[in-house]
């Protein structure tokens, strides 16, 4: 089966990507449930309901921009930078229109719709839904990086941060529960988008001066 060999060969790098993102975007979940109780993961789970139902949103931009992207890198490096940075000024001003109506509503909606039992998810609810709209942030750098065929180096970037959310996690579930991983989730949100850019930026350089 040569075909499915070279298939195989040429999208590992995105297999392994996709298995080591639950380190950071997902993991905390069973971690909530054995470093706290079954009844706070209980909650946390019903905190990731609404960031679950906007999945495919939050899936969908990426891909719709990845063509882009590869236009863009098929002229040159810089261009691809320019354009990144042009989308980046109206999305970023976009998810912070979103982000603050979620904090205006979410923490007070949330007990409405879950029971005042699962009053404590509100914020956390808040923190993971801004960290979903920083995920967009990050779609337009490790997703240029991809188009630029640096596989690996978006593997080394993600299996960093999984790496260090983890750890904080370990850290922060126990002394603040549920507040705490989402807060974890969120800065290894904003960890991965500062460092997709910045590396993407300095391997564009590097490519320029080659040219």
């Amino acid at each position: 089966f040569p075909v499915t060999k070279r298939l195989l060969s040429g999208t590992k790098w995105l297999f392994f990507s996709a298995i080591v993102t639950y380190g950071y975007s997902g993991l905390e979940q069973p971690l909530v449930g054995w470093l706290r109780s079954t009844e706070e993961l209980g909650v946390y789970k019903a905190s990731w309901q609404i960031s679950l139902a906007l999945h495919p949103f939050f899936m969908m931009l990426p891909l719709l921009m990845y063509p882009k992207l590869i236009k863009w890198r098929s002229c040159s490096p810089e261009t691809l930078w320019i354009n990144q940075l042009r989308v980046l000024r109206w999305l970023l001003l976009l998810c912070v229109v979103c982000a603050l109506t979620v904090w205006a509503v979410v923490p007070y909606l949330f007990p409405i719709v879950f029971g005042e039992a699962f009053y404590a998810g509100g914020i956390p609810s808040a923190l993971l839904l801004t960290s979903k709209l920083v995920s967009l942030i990050t779609g337009i750098f490790t997703w240029g990086l991809w188009a630029s065929k640096r596989d690996g180096l978006v593997l080394s970037l993600i299996a960093t941060t999984a790496s260090l959310s983890i750890i904080a996690n370990f850290i922060a579930i126990p002394r603040f529960g549920i507040a705490g991983a989402a807060v974890v989730n969120l800065g290894s949100e904003l960890f991965i988008a500062l460092s997709a850019a910045i590396t993407s930026r300095v391997s564009q350089s590097r490519e320029n001066q080659c040219l």
